[in-house]
Protein backbone atom coordinates (compact mmCIF):
# COMPACT_ATOMS: atom_id res chain seq x y z
CA UNK A 1 0.00 0.00 0.00
CA UNK A 2 1.50 3.88 -1.15
CA UNK A 3 0.07 6.75 0.20
CA UNK A 4 0.11 9.90 -2.02
CA UNK A 5 2.66 12.86 -0.98
CA UNK A 6 -0.04 15.30 0.33
CA UNK A 7 -0.27 13.26 4.42
CA UNK A 8 0.26 10.55 6.30
CA UNK A 9 -2.62 7.94 5.43
CA UNK A 10 -3.97 6.34 8.85
CA UNK A 11 -5.78 3.06 7.85
CA UNK A 12 -8.75 2.65 10.05
CA UNK A 13 -9.56 -0.66 7.78
CA UNK A 14 -9.34 -3.35 5.09
CA UNK A 15 -11.98 -5.26 3.78
CA UNK A 16 -11.69 -8.72 2.95
CA UNK A 17 -13.83 -11.80 0.96
CA UNK A 18 -13.68 -15.03 1.01
CA UNK A 19 -14.61 -17.33 -1.60
CA UNK A 20 -14.47 -20.66 -2.81
CA UNK A 21 -16.32 -24.62 -2.40
CA UNK A 22 -16.33 -23.92 1.58
CA UNK A 23 -18.08 -22.99 4.93
CA UNK A 24 -16.93 -19.44 6.02
CA UNK A 25 -17.14 -21.48 9.47
CA UNK A 26 -14.33 -23.08 8.48
CA UNK A 27 -11.70 -20.33 8.85
CA UNK A 28 -10.68 -19.30 12.45
CA UNK A 29 -9.23 -16.34 11.92
CA UNK A 30 -8.17 -13.97 9.80
CA UNK A 31 -5.56 -11.27 9.99
CA UNK A 32 -2.48 -8.80 9.18
CA UNK A 33 0.92 -8.70 9.46
CA UNK A 34 3.98 -6.31 8.89
CA UNK A 35 7.43 -7.42 9.37
CA UNK A 36 6.55 -11.16 11.09
CA UNK A 37 3.87 -8.91 13.88
CA UNK A 38 0.40 -8.67 14.02
CA UNK A 39 -1.00 -5.61 13.19
CA UNK A 40 -4.73 -5.98 13.01
CA UNK A 41 -7.56 -7.08 15.21
CA UNK A 42 -8.26 -10.65 14.45
CA UNK A 43 -11.56 -11.41 12.20
CA UNK A 44 -13.24 -13.80 10.86
CA UNK A 45 -15.98 -14.08 7.44
CA UNK A 46 -19.24 -13.16 8.17
CA UNK A 47 -22.46 -14.86 6.43
CA UNK A 48 -21.81 -12.90 3.37
CA UNK A 49 -17.90 -13.99 3.28
CA UNK A 50 -16.96 -10.61 4.06
CA UNK A 51 -13.96 -10.16 6.60
CA UNK A 52 -13.33 -6.60 8.30
CA UNK A 53 -9.89 -6.06 9.20
CA UNK A 54 -9.62 -3.15 11.60
CA UNK A 55 -6.00 -1.67 12.62
CA UNK A 56 -5.77 0.94 15.81
CA UNK A 57 -2.55 1.95 15.32
CA UNK A 58 -1.37 1.63 11.53
CA UNK A 59 -0.39 4.77 9.51
CA UNK A 60 1.25 5.03 5.69
CA UNK A 61 3.69 7.79 5.54
CA UNK A 62 3.11 10.11 2.39
CA UNK A 63 5.02 8.92 -0.38
CA UNK A 64 5.96 5.36 1.45
CA UNK A 65 4.79 2.40 0.83
CA UNK A 66 4.14 -0.49 3.79
CA UNK A 67 3.67 -4.24 3.16
CA UNK A 68 1.12 -6.07 4.73
CA UNK A 69 0.75 -10.15 4.89
CA UNK A 70 -2.88 -11.66 5.18
CA UNK A 71 -2.93 -14.73 6.92
CA UNK A 72 -5.92 -17.08 7.86
CA UNK A 73 -5.90 -19.53 10.38
CA UNK A 74 -7.86 -23.13 9.46
CA UNK A 75 -10.30 -24.58 12.14
CA UNK A 76 -9.29 -28.07 13.28
CA UNK A 77 -13.17 -28.68 12.04
CA UNK A 78 -12.76 -27.34 8.54
CA UNK A 79 -14.56 -29.79 6.08
CA UNK A 80 -12.13 -31.78 4.36
CA UNK A 81 -11.37 -30.69 0.50
CA UNK A 82 -12.78 -27.65 0.73
CA UNK A 83 -11.54 -24.24 -0.89
CA UNK A 84 -11.00 -20.85 0.15
CA UNK A 85 -9.71 -17.91 -1.17
CA UNK A 86 -9.25 -14.49 0.49
CA UNK A 87 -9.12 -11.77 -1.84
CA UNK A 88 -9.94 -7.53 -1.68
CA UNK A 89 -13.51 -6.73 -1.61
CA UNK A 90 -14.78 -5.46 -5.47
CA UNK A 91 -15.53 -2.06 -3.97
CA UNK A 92 -13.33 0.19 -2.32
CA UNK A 93 -11.38 -2.02 0.33
CA UNK A 94 -9.42 0.54 2.32
CA UNK A 95 -10.78 3.01 4.89
CA UNK A 96 -8.41 5.80 4.91
CA UNK A 97 -10.16 9.28 5.81
CA UNK A 98 -8.86 11.97 4.20
CA UNK A 99 -6.21 10.30 2.38
CA UNK A 100 -5.84 8.20 -1.02
CA UNK A 101 -4.16 4.92 -0.61
CA UNK A 102 -2.77 2.85 -3.94
CA UNK A 103 -3.01 -0.96 -3.78
CA UNK A 104 -1.00 -3.64 -5.63
CA UNK A 105 -1.82 -7.23 -4.86
CA UNK A 106 2.04 -8.97 -4.90
CA UNK A 107 2.15 -12.45 -6.16
CA UNK A 108 1.66 -15.35 -3.85
CA UNK A 109 3.42 -18.41 -2.90
CA UNK A 110 -0.02 -19.78 -2.22
CA UNK A 111 -3.26 -17.57 -3.31
CA UNK A 112 -6.00 -20.75 -2.73
CA UNK A 113 -5.89 -22.70 0.55
CA UNK A 114 -8.01 -26.41 1.02
CA UNK A 115 -7.70 -28.26 3.24
CA UNK A 116 -6.94 -31.78 4.27
CA UNK A 117 -7.87 -34.39 6.76
CA UNK A 118 -4.62 -34.21 9.75
CA UNK A 119 -4.53 -34.87 13.36
CA UNK A 120 -3.00 -32.15 14.97
CA UNK A 121 -1.57 -31.07 18.68
CA UNK A 122 -2.28 -27.75 20.07
CA UNK A 123 -0.15 -25.40 22.45
CA UNK A 124 -2.23 -23.62 25.29
CA UNK A 125 -0.44 -20.78 26.95
CA UNK A 126 -0.58 -19.63 30.79
CA UNK A 127 0.63 -16.15 32.19
CA UNK A 128 2.27 -16.61 35.51
CA UNK A 129 2.48 -14.08 38.31
CA UNK A 130 6.18 -12.50 38.58
CA UNK A 131 8.24 -13.66 40.97
CA UNK A 132 9.80 -10.08 41.66
CA UNK A 133 8.73 -6.58 41.12
CA UNK A 134 9.84 -5.31 37.32
CA UNK A 135 12.31 -2.48 37.96
CA UNK A 136 14.87 -0.25 35.99
CA UNK A 137 17.49 -1.96 34.35
CA UNK A 138 19.32 -4.38 31.85
CA UNK A 139 17.94 -7.89 31.77
CA UNK A 140 14.74 -7.96 33.68
CA UNK A 141 11.94 -10.69 33.99
CA UNK A 142 9.16 -8.88 32.06
CA UNK A 143 6.54 -11.59 31.61
CA UNK A 144 6.67 -15.71 32.71
CA UNK A 145 4.27 -17.93 31.05
CA UNK A 146 3.97 -22.25 30.80
CA UNK A 147 3.22 -23.40 27.83
CA UNK A 148 1.07 -26.64 27.77
CA UNK A 149 1.05 -29.22 24.65
CA UNK A 150 -2.35 -31.39 24.01
CA UNK A 151 -2.72 -34.15 21.06
CA UNK A 152 -1.18 -36.89 19.88
CA UNK A 153 1.96 -35.09 18.64
CA UNK A 154 5.15 -33.09 20.39
CA UNK A 155 4.62 -29.85 19.73
CA UNK A 156 7.98 -27.39 18.08
CA UNK A 157 7.01 -23.58 19.10
CA UNK A 158 8.51 -21.20 16.22
CA UNK A 159 7.13 -17.90 16.58
CA UNK A 160 5.49 -15.80 19.84
CA UNK A 161 4.94 -12.43 19.56
CA UNK A 162 3.68 -10.56 22.87
CA UNK A 163 1.73 -7.72 23.54
CA UNK A 164 1.87 -5.28 26.60
CA UNK A 165 -1.68 -4.22 28.12
CA UNK A 166 0.45 -1.86 29.98
CA UNK A 167 1.45 2.04 28.84
CA UNK A 168 5.53 1.02 28.03
CA UNK A 169 5.58 1.32 24.23
CA UNK A 170 8.33 1.26 21.64
CA UNK A 171 12.33 1.60 23.07
CA UNK A 172 10.73 1.41 27.09
CA UNK A 173 11.98 -1.64 26.80
CA UNK A 174 14.71 -3.10 24.74
CA UNK A 175 17.26 -6.36 24.04
CA UNK A 176 13.53 -8.21 24.19
CA UNK A 177 14.25 -12.83 24.21
CA UNK A 178 12.58 -15.53 25.74
CA UNK A 179 14.56 -17.65 27.60
CA UNK A 180 13.71 -21.10 29.62
CA UNK A 181 13.66 -22.24 33.26
CA UNK A 182 17.41 -22.94 32.84
CA UNK A 183 18.21 -19.11 31.99
CA UNK A 184 19.09 -20.30 28.41
CA UNK A 185 17.81 -17.90 25.52
CA UNK A 186 15.87 -19.84 23.26
CA UNK A 187 14.22 -16.92 20.67
CA UNK A 188 15.94 -13.88 18.57
CA UNK A 189 17.01 -11.04 20.38
CA UNK A 190 14.38 -7.75 19.56
CA UNK A 191 15.93 -4.48 19.85
CA UNK A 192 12.77 -2.83 21.07
CA UNK A 193 8.86 -3.27 20.79
CA UNK A 194 6.99 -2.28 17.78
CA UNK A 195 4.40 -0.16 19.76
CA UNK A 196 2.85 -2.10 21.69
CA UNK A 197 4.02 -5.86 20.51
CA UNK A 198 7.60 -7.52 20.47
CA UNK A 199 8.07 -10.75 17.47
CA UNK A 200 10.82 -13.52 18.36
CA UNK A 201 11.68 -16.34 16.52
CA UNK A 202 12.53 -19.29 17.72
CA UNK A 203 15.16 -21.01 15.66
CA UNK A 204 15.83 -23.78 15.98
CA UNK A 205 12.07 -24.42 17.11
CA UNK A 206 11.25 -25.22 21.27
CA UNK A 207 10.02 -29.25 21.66
CA UNK A 208 7.22 -29.12 24.11
CA UNK A 209 6.32 -33.23 24.11
CA UNK A 210 3.12 -34.02 24.64
CA UNK A 211 1.17 -34.07 27.34
CA UNK A 212 3.72 -31.92 29.31
CA UNK A 213 4.67 -28.36 30.03
CA UNK A 214 7.29 -26.16 30.06
CA UNK A 215 7.94 -22.33 32.15
CA UNK A 216 9.76 -19.59 29.73
CA UNK A 217 10.57 -16.26 30.96
CA UNK A 218 10.60 -12.82 29.04
CA UNK A 219 13.54 -11.08 29.31
CA UNK A 220 14.48 -7.32 28.72
CA UNK A 221 16.49 -4.48 29.36
CA UNK A 222 13.48 -2.03 31.29
CA UNK A 223 14.30 1.73 30.66
CA UNK A 224 10.78 2.81 31.10
CA UNK A 225 10.05 5.24 34.28
CA UNK A 226 8.02 4.13 36.87
CA UNK A 227 4.49 5.65 35.46
CA UNK A 228 5.23 2.91 32.29
CA UNK A 229 3.17 0.09 33.26
CA UNK A 230 4.62 -3.65 31.98
CA UNK A 231 1.39 -6.36 31.80
CA UNK A 232 2.57 -8.91 29.12
CA UNK A 233 -0.07 -10.78 27.12
CA UNK A 234 -0.43 -13.40 24.34
CA UNK A 235 -3.69 -11.71 23.04
CA UNK A 236 -4.72 -14.07 19.84
CA UNK A 237 -4.21 -17.47 19.52
CA UNK A 238 -2.48 -17.16 16.26
CA UNK A 239 0.47 -14.79 18.19
CA UNK A 240 2.17 -18.56 19.34
CA UNK A 241 2.98 -20.55 16.06
CA UNK A 242 3.51 -24.37 16.72
CA UNK A 243 3.62 -27.28 14.52
CA UNK A 244 3.78 -31.33 14.89
CA UNK A 245 7.57 -32.24 15.73
CA UNK A 246 6.95 -35.23 13.83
Amino acid sequence: MRADCSADAPIEEILLKRSGPGLSTDIAAVYAEMDGVRVSRVSVPDRRGEIPLRFQALTVPACKAIELSILADVASSAEVASEHRISLVDRDPIVSPGAFINITVLPSLQTKVRTAPYSVGSVSVDLLSALRRISYGADRVVARLRLTASGTEDQEVTHVVFTNQGSARNADLQNISLHDNRAQRVSSIAPRMTGDKVSLSLNPPVLISRGSSRIFELHADVRASRRRTIRFTVEEASDLRARDAS
